[in-house]
């Protein structure tokens, strides 16, 4: 099993990591630190995460006040999208690139 992180989930975090390093640039890495350890925990339990209305066979993972959107293909857990609760969510954007 293996991790991949989408591009879009790779700007996310580099989103999420300029916004909090604004204010305090070791919290950011630490941040980002942590919610890739939380991801890691797929490794060994994929299924862990709830299955997203709407939009299946994808899951959500919670860090924090973030979801977590992936999709597990064989012995990949690919990372979609890294968002805040906050944010409107449309599953329709999961499907698109």
């Amino acid at each position: 099993m293996r991790i991949e992180w989408s591009p879009r989930s790779e700007e996310d975090l580099r989103e999420i990591h300029d916004f909090i390093a604004k204010d305090a640039p070791a919290t950011a890495t630490s941040f980002i630190d942590r919610l890739a350890r939380s991801v890691d925990r797929l490794l060994r339990h994929p299924e862990i995460g709830g299955i997203v209305r709407g939009a299946p066979p994808h899951r959500r993972l919670l860090f924090g006040s973030f979801r977590i959107f992936y999709r597990v293909d064989g012995e990949v857990v690919r990372i979609e999208a890294v968002r805040h609760q906050k944010r409107l969510f449309d599953p329709d954007w999961l499907t698109k690139d």
